[in-house]
């Protein structure tokens, strides 16, 4: 699930969420993710109907991380604030691969 978009009809709860995109599926490494949604927003959000919508990033840290990675561009943030998008962040724990145990 590492990005799950939702959009949620106006005066309801979760009964009325529909999902409108997954997006980088098993990939759980946030640079990679950021650069994903930036190019989803720029190509397809931008047509969405203004309303409410929540983008959840499920992510892992990256193993050996020490600083940088990806930034949100204030493009991409203009287009979601416009569309009434708010922004979760998932933090699952590092997974350890099948042939690492």
């Amino acid at each position: 699930m590492p990005i799950r978009i939702d959009e949620y009809q106006p005066g309801s709860e979760e009964a009325k969420r529909q999902n409108i995109a997954w997006l980088c599926d098993d990939d759980f490494e946030l640079p990679n993710q950021l650069a994903e949604l930036r190019k989803w927003v720029l190509s397809t959000a931008v047509d969405l109907e203004p309303g409410e919508y929540s983008v959840d990033i499920a992510f892992s840290p990256r193993e050996g991380a020490a600083g940088g990675g990806e930034s949100i561009p204030v493009e991409v943030l203009r287009v979601m604030a416009e569309k009434g998008m708010e922004l979760y962040f998932s933090e699952y724990p590092p997974f350890v691969e099948a042939d690492e145990t």
